[in-house]
């Protein structure tokens, strides 16, 4: 083609794949000392902020960029060059309107959805992210645009950009609204107009403290509002300079495009069910804010003597328990949790315009082959990473958060065990979602992620309100949530694809060496425990986990040639590895 080298999946995979782990590195960097500094209560407000986001975010515009790879992928396989620029233009209308629409309504449901929950102070983060919602829309309508013709390159320079601005600006503000707030403490014993009270100047300096979180929250997130508006220009100053990938003759040559209406039509058609599937994995998370803080809450009032019983040592010195213990889970270990799923994210986003192109033109070799890759890729990176980080939970909780709140890893231990579990299932229920969307059937993971979440809801209901469970049973609504919407995503593919993927080499070689890599962490955690520091042991115990997993891939030849050409110089080190017999 023109301007680009159209890339292949496992290449274009490479990319997004590589720029998101800098991204969560980066965002790793931003959430260690975000939570250090505002701690579990902080994160609670900045969490419940991204809840009532993330919803209507997905409405906004989740289905459409993913509708715009697919239709745009279709068009370039039928040679309909035309039709591409003409979705392009569409498109970027449909986004402003739906971005603008969305910002609105985020700002009317705020001050309700806040009463809701009982958390009034998560009102300044919600106004401070709403305008984020525009910036992204405007953002993914490029995104979409590139990734349909298989161009990787810009969504991943645009995350980069995105997550840097949110480092940078985000703690920045975080630290100096914290420094300013303390300083009017110490000046006039008010914070932002507040009068701080207490008996000794212990405690209103803890209150002045607390009275800071809110606002330090608020900045946190304008830091993400402030990177999504970043990404957003560079994606349109690079449209602006380099254009798309078709050639003048291409465009002479294309057929007539269809009415601007019609492709509207068509673009809605594909983005609405899978906007309304990405809503259902959102409403996940929405379950927590809306029936598992509630029901915590609840508890509190309902049954103190118990509560106080299983957490009055425990948050002696803390004020709000219950914030306190759901900070832990939503704000630090459900982050950790979504390290995971995340990376599996984009390689589904990275299949799709391969699947749908094999798919349009009947390629039922290259269709299994695209959709092998993709589980297999997934489950080899999804199942080390969720039983590594099962087994070593405690020690990746103290090397990481220790520093503010102790107290954070007895709470958050046992239920990131769970979660790291719940990691390896969801994770391959992304790519699954997307493999059924490329293929033409949206309505069917929004209905199986609908029924994964309604039962969510229900057992997080039940396992949270027996004050003897309480928090810790959140993480099984959410294991049995995934594991629902796996099996039924698993059956539709195969039922609708007529084949099924090859399970010796998409998911029990990969679970036989993470089997042996978790064990191997196992292994060297309780080898060292007692003799090293603890933070020291969990590295040592990650590297080793890490050596055996890869000895472990080569002794199996779990990994195909397919997944090493995906590699910078993948066919070089793929013949090196089929001389020494090393890969499938």
């Amino acid at each position: 083609m023109g301007k680009y080298k159209q890339q292949s999946f496992l290449h274009g995979a490479t990319i997004l794949v590589a720029a998101t782990l800098l991204v969560k590195i980066i965002g790793a960097i931003y959430r260690i000392p975000l939570g250090n500094m505002i701690g579990t209560v902080g994160m609670t407000y900045f969490s419940n902020a991204y809840d009532l986001y993330l919803p209507i975010y997905s409405l906004a515009m989740a289905g459409l960029p993913t509708a715009v790879a697919r239709i745009v992928a279709q068009r370039i396989s039928q040679r309909r060059y035309r039709d591409v620029r003409r979705t392009f233009k569409v498109t970027k209308l449909a986004f402003l309107v739906t971005g603008l629409s969305s910002f609105i309504i985020m700002l009317i449901a705020s001050w309700p959805f806040v009463s809701y929950i009982g958390n009034t102070e998560s009102f300044y983060a919600i106004l401070a992210i709403s305008p984020s919602i525009l910036f992204c829309c405007i953002m993914s309508s490029y995104r979409g645009y590139y990734e349909g013709q298989r161009n990787m390159t810009p969504t991943a320079i645009s995350n980069i950009i995105e997550a840097l601005g949110k480092l940078v600006i985000g703690l920045l503000l975080t630290f100096i609204v914290i420094q300013v707030g303390m300083s009017q403490f110490e000046s006039t014993g008010t914070v932002f107009g507040k009068v701080i009270e207490g008996e000794t100047p212990e405690l209103m300096r803890r209150a002045a403290s607390d009275a800071v979180l809110p606002y330090a929250a608020a900045a946190a997130v304008l830091g993400i509002t402030i990177g999504s508006l970043a990404g957003a220009i560079y994606m349109f100053v690079m449209h602006k300079v380099k254009g798309d990938s078709f050639t003048v003759r291409e465009l002479r040559s294309s057929p007539p495009p269809i009415s601007p209406k019609d492709t509207l039509k068509v673009l809605l058609v594909m983005a609405i069910p899978i906007a309304i599937g990405s809503l259902g994995t959102q409403i996940s998370s929405l379950v927590d804010t809306l029936v598992v803080q509630r029901r915590l809450n609840g508890l509190f009032t309902d049954h103190p003597e118990e509560m106080q019983a299983i957490y009055g040592e425990l948050l002696s010195g803390v004020d709000d328990w219950s914030a306190s213990i759901y900070g832990t889970y939503k704000g630090f270990v459900y982050t950790l949790y979504n390290l995971v799923p995340t990376i599996a994210s984009v390689i589904g986003v990275s299949a799709l315009p391969a699947v749908t192109s094999a798919w349009v033109k009947r390629e039922k070799k290259n269709l299994r082959i695209n959709i092998e890759s993709v589980l297999r890729i997934t489950t080899l990176i999804a199942f080390p990473a969720g039983l590594g980080m099962s087994v070593l939970s405690r020690g990746i909780i103290d090397l990481l958060y220790s520093s503010r709140e102790p107290h954070m890893i007895i709470i958050g231990t046992p239920l990131l065990k769970v979660m790291a579990i719940t990691a390896m299932i969801s994770s391959v229920t992304l790519p699954l979602t997307s493999i059924l969307q490329a293929i033409g059937k949206q309505f069917i993971p929004v209905r199986n992620m609908l029924i994964g979440a309604g039962t969510k809801a229900v057992i997080s209901f039940i396992l949270v309100g027996i004050p003897s469970i309480n928090i810790n049973g959140a993480p099984y609504g959410t294991l049995v949530c995934y594991s629902v919407i796996f099996i039924l995503n698993f059956i539709s593919v195969c039922r609708y694809t007529h084949f099924v993927p090859n399970l010796m080499s998409v998911f029990i070689k990969p679970l036989i060496c993470a089997g042996l890599c978790g064990f191997a962490a196992w292994g060297v955690n309780w080898i060292l425990s007692g003799h090293i520091s603890e933070n020291l042991t969990t590295v040592i115990a990650i590297a080793a986990a890490a050596i055996v997993y890869v000895i472990a891939l080569l002794i199996f030849k779990a990994i195909s040639r397919e997944d090493v050409m995906m590699f910078p110089k993948g066919e070089k080190i793929a013949n090196i590895l089929a001389k020494h017999r090393l890969i499938g």
